[in-house]
């Protein structure tokens, strides 16, 4: 998918998403909204030292451990082709 695309699809959805590095921070948005509808997510970092904060009322009655499969799942695919290799992850209850 063209990133100026992935870029405009995040920004009719997130009108104050922030995509520093666009590619792949949209990219790795559109996969956890996909999975997450109503998620809230925001980026800390760049590349190597890339954290993801996921926010959603959809965590409600999980385990932590339970929230982090809910979001890391989706983006196997990217970890296992090597496109993702380092991911800090912190789930909120919103």
């Amino acid at each position: 998918m063209d990133k100026n695309l992935i870029q405009d699809i995040i920004l009719k959805q997130i009108p104050d998403a922030q995509c520093s590095f666009i590619g792949e921070t949209c990219n790795l948005k559109l996969v956890v909204l996909k999975q997450i509808p109503d998620a809230q997510c925001s980026f800390i970092g760049e590349t190597c030292n890339l954290k993801l904060v996921v926010i959603s009322p959809v965590f409600k009655n999980l385990s932590l451990i339970e929230q982090h499969k809910l979001v890391l799942n989706p983006l196997k695919e990217k970890f296992e082709s090597g496109s993702l290799h380092a991911l800090s992850l912190e789930t909120r209850i919103g």
